[in-house]
């Protein structure tokens, strides 16, 4: 209960702040697990795009010096962020700012109805930098002072997943983190198998486990690198724990991982993606990494 008055208490401070720009609002998992109240917010000029976002901008931004930005793309390329709500909602908790592709649905994913025909482009993860850049150095902006555009993360699953591997060719990109997705030989949505080889940053392959159907793809995208990578496998399928409170067992990781490469977090990150030290997280995790 207590959370849930915070969680209204942050969304009245959100839409006070930013009437003129957010468009419509809703909370999440009553705001998510991290030190900040989060929102999945509408916004006026991005009417094809989700933000998940700390309510309080101004105070997240103030304690944690500007928030990382998080490009993301949806499983099956779907125009749509709700399948992965709770998981991205649940980031910006902990204090980033995340632009999923898909506009704004006030209601909770369905699989029944949910559209798997995909249609989204892989530069639309270029036009969500764009455009948060542009905001960036707007005085007139939501988000103004508050986004720190030299820490971008490109982020997506599955079919999303290929996207951000081709958005990540962008020097904007300072990380990349790879849900349920891998090139191996194949070609989708924009990115081949070389565009692993344009990857110059760390990177992270989030997997099911050897049922996920791009276990193997993955492995093949492994061998390839020379920069710093590691991938992590929880045996739970292709299908992740998106859909779980919180984004379930995948966020936790996720976040160690977000957290090492872009809040200074380097004594746990290199105990956990270096040392393999997986003492913090559910049985059932494995690891493997390299080049760090």
């Amino acid at each position: 209960m207590k959370k849930a008055i915070q969680a209204l208490f942050a969304l009245s401070i959100m839409c006070f702040q930013s009437k003129a720009q957010i468009v419509d609002s809703k909370v999440i998992d009553n705001g998510g697990s991290g030190p900040y109240m989060a929102l999945a917010v509408s916004h006026q000029e991005m009417p094809g795009f989700t933000i998940y976002q700390p309510a309080d901008m101004k105070k997240a931004a103030k304690k944690e010096k500007k928030l990382p930005v998080i490009v993301f793309g949806n499983g099956a390329c779907a125009n749509s962020s709700l399948e992965h709500e709770h998981y991205l909602n649940e980031l910006a908790s902990h204090g980033y700012l995340v632009i999923g592709i898909g506009p704004f649905d006030k209601g909770s994913y369905q699989h029944e109805q949910a559209d798997h025909s995909g249609g989204t482009r892989a530069e639309q993860l270029i036009e969500a930098m764009d455009w948060i850049c542009a905001q960036a150095a707007d005085k007139k902006s939501d988000y103004y002072k508050y986004v720190d555009i030299n820490r971008i993360a490109a982020m997506g699953m599955s079919c999303g997943g290929a996207q951000c591997i081709f958005a990540s060719a962008d020097p904007r990109v300072k990380t990349t983190v790879i849900m349920n997705s891998g090139m191996g030989t194949m070609s989708m949505s924009g990115a081949t198998p070389e565009s692993v080889l344009k990857i110059d940053h760390p990177t992270l392959y989030v997997l099911g486990g050897p049922t996920d159907i791009a276990y193997n793809n993955a492995n093949v995208d492994y061998e390839k690198y020379t920069t710093p990578v590691a991938q992590v496998n929880f045996p739970v399928g292709h299908g992740g724990t998106y859909l779980k409170e919180y984004g379930g067992e995948f966020s936790p990781m996720a976040l160690a991982w977000l957290d090492y490469q872009f809040k200074g977090d380097k004594k746990n990150g290199e105990r956990i993606f270096r040392d393999h030290d997986l003492s913090d997280f559910p049985e059932g995790w494995s690891i493997k990494s390299k080049n760090f």
